[in-house]
């Protein structure tokens, strides 16, 4: 009988929660990554609207105003080169401007940058402009 019941225990018990509980994370880490990825795109997509209109309005990147300070860098580089980051970072061998802007980021902004050979960084960029809405990234660019 005690058999039994610790068989029932079992079945019924903690490692049925446990199961239950192992697989509801699965679930919700499978949704995190989703909106991970889907964050990091719709960021890149921003970088990839900024570089596009410096570029329309001053030609190549040489040419661009430097912009406001950000950090140690001013947010041309910042711009050019987390657009760059977004679009390559899969190949994992970044251009040394990437390299160095990425670097000097992690350095004065956390080590969160130092991902930028292996995660797509945009969503961590845009958030760290503090683009939070439509005007914070106009003015940004008109201010430029």
């Amino acid at each position: 009988m005690l058999g039994v019941g610790i068989h029932w225990d079992t079945y019924f018990g903690e490692d049925k929660e446990q199961y239950y509980k192992s697989k509801d994370l699965d679930t919700l880490e499978a949704r995190l990554a989703s909106r991970e990825f889907s964050f990091s795109s719709l960021a890149g997509t921003l970088l990839q609207y900024a570089k596009q209109g410096l570029s329309a309005s001053f030609g190549k990147p040489i040419n661009w105003p430097d912009g406001r300070s950000v950090g140690s860098q001013h947010l041309k580089t910042i711009i050019l080169e987390s657009r760059n980051q977004s679009e390559h970072w899969e190949e994992g061998n970044p251009f040394p401007k990437v390299e160095r802007c990425f670097n000097t980021l992690a350095a004065e902004y956390g080590p969160e940058f130092g991902q930028y050979k292996t995660k797509n960084l945009a969503f961590e960029v845009v958030s760290m402009l503090g683009w939070r809405s439509y005007a914070d990234f106009k003015n940004d660019l008109l201010s430029m």
